[in-house]
């Protein structure tokens, strides 16, 4: 017998069978070290379910995961909640603590995560499936950025690209990596956008679920610099989402922080100052979020100075605002004077605060947004 995976298999279908997201999301270890009985049940899978007998482990997942199989309180068939289970033993029993796997890791993370959105997507169960689904998207997010940042990684994944499309596939494995992640996350984000479930003043079902998702996959588009796939996002949340208001404020923070940033890059300075202004005002004062709000801080604060608006001298003197002083005053003095030659030598290239701006990708705005308003100046002063 199989006694390890027989008492998981039972205890996860009496979770589904009374519904408990929350503990049938905490049998689901996506993450390793796992536990001393995750450790037993791959040893089991390893010895009586290798990868040849998948067909197997199906069955025995059908077999006992009743409530799946036949319905909850005369809901359908749960399905792919069956095959969830398959590809998730499966993924316990092939996943690699070592390093240097990090890339089969993740396809298996990319395989579990589709056959959780398809779990997720069913009409009733589904939302039993969504506490499992966020906590799986955090774990594929954080490694595609990882990956990302690992150029050796990217170009033997890139070259195994090239070498099966016969050498054509220039470049494509360095967009597919992060993005081929937040398209992913981006059905289950659909998912959630399309549940049904109606209720007054609160959110119910899977559409807790939108902002955490959404912000997950932001935050993949936005750490690997592909921001314009989140133009869908943004619309489709500006169109059918429940109002921000009934959300928890960690999401509201994070999700106006990204749409601020999306609406500066493409040039929407009062627009984002607006957003920005609200999550920097929402966003906790605790020694712990001052990182938060300094991210928040440098674009509210770059937006506004290409608007022509200064920061206060109170502002500049917050945690948060450590440094803002030092990179920010050379232009700000340079508009209020109508100095072009000070206004160039703050955003040259090889200025000393060039690195700073280029970190935050603000440099360019500075430069092209805020000459108008040095000439304005001079133009004042002379005539």
């Amino acid at each position: 017998g199989t006694p390890v995976l027989g008492q998981f298999l039972t205890a996860i279908n009496g979770f589904i069978l009374v519904q408990n997201a929350r503990e049938l999301a905490s049998y689901i270890a996506i993450e390793p070290p796992f536990g001393k009985l995750y450790y037993d049940l791959i040893a089991e899978l390893q010895q009586n379910y290798p990868q040849e007998k998948e067909d197997a482990l199906e069955e025995k997942c059908r077999q006992m995961l009743v409530t799946a199989r036949e319905g909850v309180d005369g809901s359908a068939t749960w399905t792919p909640f069956i095959l969830f289970m398959v590809q998730y033993l499966s993924y316990l029993r092939d996943v690699n603590e070592d390093t240097s796997k990090l890339l089969e890791t993740y396809d298996l993370l990319i395989g579990l995560q589709e056959r959780a959105n398809s779990a997720l997507s069913h009409g009733t169960l589904g939302v039993l499936m969504l506490p499992v689904v966020v906590r799986c998207a955090q774990v594929v997010c954080r490694l595609a950025i990882g990956l990302d940042r690992r150029p050796e990684l990217m170009a033997q994944l890139r070259s195994a690209g090239a070498a099966a499309s016969g050498g054509d596939d220039e470049g494509s494995a360095r967009e597919t990596l992060p993005e081929r992640a937040a398209e992913i996350l981006r059905r289950a984000f659909t998912a959630c956008m399309n549940d049904k479930t109606t209720a007054a003043n609160k959110v119910e079902g899977k559409k807790q679920g939108i902002y955490k998702i959404a912000n997950i996959c932001l935050k993949i588009l936005f750490q690997c610099r592909k921001t314009r796939n989140a133009a869908m996002i943004f619309e489709n949340i500006g169109n059918q989402s429940p109002q921000l208001s009934l959300y928890p404020k960690s999401e509201r923070v994070t999700y106006l922080y990204y749409l601020g940033r999306y609406l500066f890059q493409n040039n929407h300075f009062y627009r984002a100052q607006e957003a920005l202004q609200y999550a920097y005002d929402e966003c906790s004062a605790g020694e712990n979020f001052i990182r938060q709000r300094r991210h928040i801080l440098v674009y509210l604060v770059t937006s506004n100075i290409i608007l022509g608006r200064f920061p206060s001298a109170a502002l500049l003197q917050r945690p948060e605002a450590i440094g803002f002083q030092e990179h920010f005053a050379p232009i700000m003095q340079a508009m209020r004077t109508g100095n072009l030659a000070l206004f160039r030598q703050a955003l040259d290239f090889n200025g000393p605060h060039a690195d700073w701006f280029l970190h935050f990708r603000v440099l360019l705005p500075l430069r092209n947004r805020c000459e108008v308003h040095v000439w304005r100046t001079l133009v004042r002063r002379v005539w």
